[in-house]
């Protein structure tokens, strides 16, 4: 699904951010149409969300070859990220496959870059 087989929609899967802005929760339900406990912040220079793409595997892990780089644009703080099948900034199509939390939210103002990592284990 991640590194060896054909994955949704398109080559790699993309990792977006959860705006701590009105945040109040994630759920097991939500889906790229329908997420009411959060939503996404789009205050980066990139204009897609950024490429999650495999690494090699290890110990049943895998992680993102690089980190995903946001190059941010305003005042916000940052709650988490999404993996998601869609690319594009707001979309609502696609298959939000996970959701995470960061330990604790970032605050981030412009000119700041945020580098993401995400490990998938099983």
């Amino acid at each position: 699904m991640f590194n060896s087989a054909t994955q949704i929609s398109q080559s790699s899967w993309c990792i977006g951010i959860i705006d701590n802005a009105s945040f109040t929760t994630l759920a097991a339900t939500d889906t790229m149409a329908s997420h009411t406990g959060w939503i996404e912040n789009v205050a980066f220079s990139e204009t897609n969300r950024v490429a999650w793409g495999p690494g090699s595997s290890s110990a049943q892990t895998v992680t993102n070859a690089s980190a995903a780089t946001f190059d941010i644009t305003g005042t916000a703080t940052l709650q988490g990220v999404f993996v998601t099948s869609n690319n594009t900034l707001s979309g609502t199509t696609g298959t939000l496959w996970t959701t995470a939390l960061f330990a604790s939210p970032i605050p981030v103002t412009n000119g700041d870059q945020i580098k993401i990592s995400y490990s998938i284990s099983c």
